[in-house]
């Protein structure tokens, strides 16, 4: 089974497809923009042309000012995250509804699975395989953004990457900047955030295609399942070999080892909605 985020198709295109240079992870531009708050200047590596930090331009930057009028967040809290297990945060955002992952439900998977990984060391090793990293972001530039960006000009980005943390900022290729923020965020609302700003064409996860082993949840009222996929064989392409083992959890915390599912459980508790 071969798990794919959606921005394979970008990343196909910009590593190799069309040979556009040198996009993520193989490669590219590096761009200092300091905090990339207000008056931060933007430095391009690999012989672009360094500029010195303009501020807010005559009249040419988008959004006209780096000022933010409100919280773009609306509030959220972002100082819980990132939490000491990221990866396990990333299988507690999958079922939480804010930008962040639910304290909560992040508590009772950290809770539930160390229980399980000692009750059957075999599956120790065994993380959740997730569709992104809820933090690095691939973003399409319309033509004048882009062009202020390669001149250190342009901030209408400035208050919601400082408000997330936002470093690594890279000049891929045009019209594509990469970025990660600090924290661990829900992809689908993070790259709304990202779109709904002004120069900002598209906003994608910089993740690409792949499998491997995985950690299947599915939440009961207090019943929790949990499938570990022990996945393998060419997992680049889609892992052709499965071995999974089946856990409940009870809301205080018990652990029941019910063996190796059936079809039908796999059905339910193993689903690509279940495990990724």
């Amino acid at each position: 089974m071969v798990r794919a985020s959606s921005s394979f198709g970008w990343r196909a295109l910009l590593c190799g497809a069309l040979s556009l240079g040198a996009p993520l992870g193989c490669g590219g531009s590096a761009v200092d923009s300091g905090r990339s708050g207000a008056g931060a200047g933007a430095e391009v590596a690999g012989g672009g042309a360094a500029t010195s930090g303009a501020g807010v331009s005559d009249g040419g930057t988008l959004n006209g000012s780096a000022g933010c009028a409100s919280d773009p967040l609306g509030g959220i809290d972002l100082s819980v995250t990132p939490r000491a297990d990221t990866n396990l945060e990333l299988l507690a955002l999958k079922y939480s509804t804010s930008l962040v992952a639910d304290q909560g439900i992040y508590e009772r998977v950290v809770r539930d699975v160390g229980a399980i990984r000692l009750r059957e060391p075999s599956v120790a090793d065994i993380a959740y395989f997730p569709p992104d990293d809820g933090r690095g972001l691939l973003l399409s530039l319309e033509p004048e953004a882009y062009a202020q960006f390669r001149a250190g000009r342009y901030h209408a980005w400035d208050c919601l990457n400082e408000r997330l943390g936002a470093n690594d900022i890279q000049d891929v290729s045009e019209p594509y900047v990469s970025l990660t923020v600090r924290g661990i965020f829900r992809m689908k609302s993070l790259t709304d955030l990202y779109q709904q700003v002004d120069g900002i064409a598209r906003a994608e996860s910089n993740l690409g295609v792949g499998d491997g082993p995985t950690i299947c949840l599915t939440p009961g009222e207090t019943v929790w399942h949990y499938v570990f996929d022990h996945a393998s064989g060419d997992c680049e392409a889609g892992c052709f070999e499965h071995s999974y083992l089946h856990f409940s959890t009870s809301e205080a915390g018990a652990v029941t080892a019910l063996g190796v599912p059936s079809s039908q459980e796999l059905e339910t508790y193993a689903s690509y909605e279940a495990c990724r």
